[in-house]
């Protein structure tokens, strides 16, 4: 993956100060992971449906530099969504910069955030 970031910014015009990660379900276990691997590669990142199964509330201390903005279902059935409101509140606790939208919805499926005009005017903000 960061072989294929770095070729995007040396091939075409990227500003390297705006490279963002977001993913959903496993993507957003991906992004959670990757930014905990590397919080100063990226301005901000948006995990959707993602859990945090390998990083911990302990370590939440990682994102305090981070924008983060993660959506979930409050029904998912397959990655809780209390992970997501955990890590949020560990994150804030710490300092950081971290918000949390929850979706009234009883599915997994929250591809409904990359939809959301105002999470663009987000990143663009950073």
């Amino acid at each position: 993956m960061f072989s294929f970031i770095n070729h995007l910014i040396e091939t075409y015009d990227v500003d390297d100060r705006k490279t963002f990660l977001s993913g959903t379900s496993m993507g957003g276990f991906g992004t959670w992971a990757t930014a905990h691997e590397f919080p100063d590669m990226f301005a901000g990142i948006v995990p959707v449906s993602g859990g945090v199964s390998e990083i911990n509330q302990y370590q939440a201390h990682r994102f305090q530099h981070l924008p983060v903005w993660a959506f979930h279902n409050r029904g998912d059935e397959i990655v809780r969504y209390g992970d997501s409101e955990r890590m949020i509140e560990s994150i804030n606790e710490q300092g950081g910069n971290a918000k949390l939208t929850v979706y009234e919805e009883d599915s997994h499926d929250a591809d409904v955030t990359y939809q959301n005009i105002d999470l663009y005017h987000w990143l663009l903000s950073l």
